[in-house]
């Protein structure tokens, strides 16, 4: 769904409301009529796997207003979710089990899933579930003393080079784990990266 806000301090309505998407337009549908206090107007599609880009436009009478999105979004068919280490602290020998479940819009397996800790790969290994719905892959090792951070690199017959995919964003580099004698433990499934704290387009006019 691609929306934005539109406010309008003369209270005039807009004569053009859009959004452009991959150079084509599409009418953008407004959720209320209040132009003074601001009004949400969407567009909701499906994409096809590739990177995006998009712009509004607006047009309140006086002149055409182009907003390009800051957000590009990508499609692609492959979806990690419920990413995380178990548990997020502990000693120089205690095992940590890393795992993540993926999910292929075409049901592919992966040819390959890769944990990444510091530049270095290890093999993570399917347990259980759909390629389709679900599928929980992990690894357990034993790490020296020190901070880490993780990410999740998994590819399919679409995927070249291999990309890595988290939910909701991708790429994502999760914290974790705290390892030595007084570690101490983190929020599971803890983002490093990336940051998604921007506020919703505001859009103006006069």
């Amino acid at each position: 769904t691609f929306s934005a806000i539109y406010t309008s301090p003369a209270n005039l309505a807009p004569t053009l409301a859009e959004v452009d998407i991959d150079g084509t337009a599409h009418a953008l549908a407004p959720q209320g009529s209040s132009w003074k206090t601001g009004v949400t107007f969407s567009y909701t599609t499906t994409l096809a796997q590739a990177l995006h880009f998009s712009q509004f436009r607006f047009n309140d009478g006086s002149g055409v207003y182009t907003f390009a999105e800051s957000e590009k979004p990508t499609v692609n068919a492959i979806l990690l979710s419920q990413s995380g280490v178990s548990p997020t602290s502990g000693a120089s020998g205690t095992p940590f089990t890393f795992h993540t479940t993926y999910s292929n819009a075409s049901g592919n397996a992966p040819t390959s899933a890769l944990l990444y800790i510091k530049n270095q790969s290890y093999p993570l290994t399917y347990v259980s579930g759909s390629y389709s719905s679900g599928a929980l892959f992990q690894t357990t090792i034993s790490l020296p003393t020190g901070s880490y951070s993780f990410s999740f690199v998994f590819s399919d017959t679409s995927q070249v080079p291999a990309n890595s995919w988290a939910d909701p964003f991708a790429p994502s580099t999760y914290a974790g784990p705290n390892v030595g004698a007084n570690a101490k433990p983190l929020t599971p499934g803890t983002l490093i990266s990336p940051s998604h704290d921007e506020d919703p387009d505001q859009l103006n006019t006069n």
